[in-house]
């Protein structure tokens, strides 16, 4: 498995804390550009091509096993808190990712959950991806702007160019800085756990303030990330499949 690069553990603190300010523009008395949000998930998209990719070892029962101990429970657990507290109820199809949203759409129990599903919906293409792209890597490269011919197919297909960015990139050696401060590396630990968890108290920002919103969000990812994603992420480390996708004691 490819080492972990700290500047990108580091940059998706960032990306998480950015998308938490978005959502709390209205408390904080920040203007952002209404297209901010799109903008950083996709940079989000193209982040987690390009880590995956890395990573990926030519074994895809594994991979895939990993990747959903690794996302479902914390989804689900957010899917599920949040069906109470905006009593929007959430189907058995919501939980397992079958119902892709339309572009644009966002679940009412998480907002944020709605990125989730295209990532799971855009793994099996990625899966196909990995290996062509570590072998004909300036072809990846050139030929992601024809991925946003998929549009035409569906406009879900929007995101395509992203993930194939990341992909593409993968192949090449990439100079990054090796050192990042312990504040950005902490943020980038608890990044999946802000970015699901933080939608959860947005409807108590209008009474206690984007200041104190936004520090009970950090508290709130840093707990799920304690006792949910960190569990989870132990457990995804010890699942190991072979080549036959039979479980290897």
């Amino acid at each position: 498995m490819a080492r972990r690069l700290p500047a990108l553990d580091a940059l998706r603190g960032l990306l998480a804390l950015c998308v938490v300010l978005v959502h709390c523009q209205s408390f904080l008395g920040l203007k952002l550009h209404r297209y901010s949000g799109q903008a950083i998930v996709c940079v989000f998209f193209a982040l987690s091509g390009f880590v995956l990719a890395r990573s990926y070892d030519g074994r895809p029962v594994t991979f895939l096993a990993k990747r959903a101990v690794r996302l479902w429970p914390l989804f689900a657990i957010c899917m599920l808190a949040g069906s109470f507290i905006y009593d929007a109820p959430v189907s058995a199809a919501d939980l397992l990712w079958l119902n892709l949203p339309a572009l644009g759409a966002y679940p009412k129990a998480d907002h944020a959950a709605w990125s989730l599903y295209y990532e799971v919906w855009a793994t099996p293409f990625m899966l196909l991806a990995f290996p062509l792209a570590k072998r004909y890597r300036f072809l990846a490269l050139t030929s992601v702007p024809c991925l946003f011919l998929l549009m035409a197919v569906d406009l879900r297909f929007f995101y395509a160019p992203a993930f194939g960015l990341g992909v593409a990139l993968a192949g090449f050696d990439i100079k990054l800085p090796e050192t990042m401060p312990k504040s950005l590396l902490w943020l980038g630990k608890i990044s999946y756990s802000l970015y699901l968890t933080h939608p959860l108290l947005l409807p108590v920002g209008f009474y206690i303030g984007g200041p104190l919103t936004v520090i009970g969000c950090l508290l709130l990812g840093w707990l799920a990330w304690l006792f949910i994603e960190k569990p989870t992420i132990d457990f995804s480390r010890a699942l190991n499949f072979n080549r036959q996708g039979k479980l290897a004691v």
